[in-house]
This record gives C-alpha cells, structure tokens and sequence, in this order.
C-alpha cells in the first residue's frame, strides 16, 4: 500500500533580490557546527526565507497524507549558499490514492498523485509571508572590551523577515521539479 518518491527540485528558474530570494533550505545556517555563519545579513535573511520555504512545503505536503522525508539532499549548499537542487525521498504511508489536493486554478476540482505532490510544492514556492525569525547578523558593531574598542558580529537578532514569493505562478515551479516513483 505503501509508494515512494524520488523529488528533485531544480533552483535554476527561481532568481530575485530581496524579499524574493532564498532557494528551500533545511537549516536556517544561524551557525553551524563548525563555527561558520553566513557572511553577510542578506545571505542570513535569504537563508531564513528558504528555511520557511522548506517548512512550508512539507507543511503542504502533510496536508495531503502521512508522508515522511528520507534523506534529503541539499546540494551546493553551505552556509553562504544557496543549494543548487534539493533531492527528497517521499514514503507515503497510504500509497498513491491518499495524493489529493485542490486544484486552485480550476474550482472544486482535485489533482492527484504526481500532480498534487507539484502543487504543494508550487504553494510554498508561491506564498508570501512575514515573520517574526530570530537570525544572525555578522554585521560588525563596535564594543568596548578592556578599555580597548573592538568589532565584533552584531550576533543573534530577532525581528520581522518579509518573504517574497520565489515564483508567481504554479507552471513555473512545476517546470523545475522532476518526480519519480520508486517504489
């Protein structure tokens, strides 16, 4: 009963400043592991905004059915850019049939299987939002320390982050998304 998919999604298309920039990411890269943050405050802010894009999109894809993400792939992503495609292997717990959406262009009409997966993608990829996100700024304020004036990363800020919408219409994200079913 179970199907599973492979998903790859091609950030080629999608280009924009600012609010409209920020391919999907799973990590928002507020600092990594190694001690790299992003190295300016709009790659940080692009960073969030793909971060949201990504929540979003398996928000939309939860709407659906029970589907679990297996080994996402960001490739050429770090912690100043922007992965260059993302790769997702769906397990959809209720098989194909439990692929179901609303089809917004064509009123109380529904897509199904590979369609709707496309659809919910192409949602967070055409939704625009702001939110309240907590970020670093590796701005360089000065301090004092000891007596002495220093710059240092202005550090961890919270306050609101339009996110433009990456795309302005379904074809185009649909367009940069291939779907393979895998089992």
């Amino acid at each position: 009963m179970r199907s599973k998919y492979e998903v790859v999604i091609r950030a080629a298309p999608f280009t924009g400043g600012e609010p409209n920039n920020g391919f999907i990411d799973i990590r928002q890269y507020t600092q990594m592991a190694d001690g790299k943050h992003p190295a300016t405050l709009a790659i940080s802010e692009a960073k969030v905004r793909g971060h949201f894009r990504y929540e979003m999109m398996i928000m939309q894809l939860h709407r659906m059915t029970n589907i679990y993400i297996d080994r996402p792939t960001f490739t050429g992503s770090d912690s100043s850019k922007s992965p260059t495609s993302v790769t997702l292997i769906m397990d959809v717990e209720h098989g194909d049939g439990a692929l179901m959406t609303e089809d917004e262009d064509n009123q109380g009409a529904h897509l199904f299987g590979r369609d709707a997966i496309v659809r919910c993608i192409a949602r967070a990829f055409t939704t625009s939002a702001t939110i309240l996100a907590n970020y670093f700024d590796p701005t360089e304020i000065e301090t004092i320390n000891n007596g002495s004036t220093i710059s240092v990363p202005r550090g961890f800020v919270t306050q609101e982050l339009v996110i433009g919408a990456l795309a302005d219409n379904f074809a185009l994200v649909a367009g940069a998304i291939d779907i393979n079913k895998i089992g």
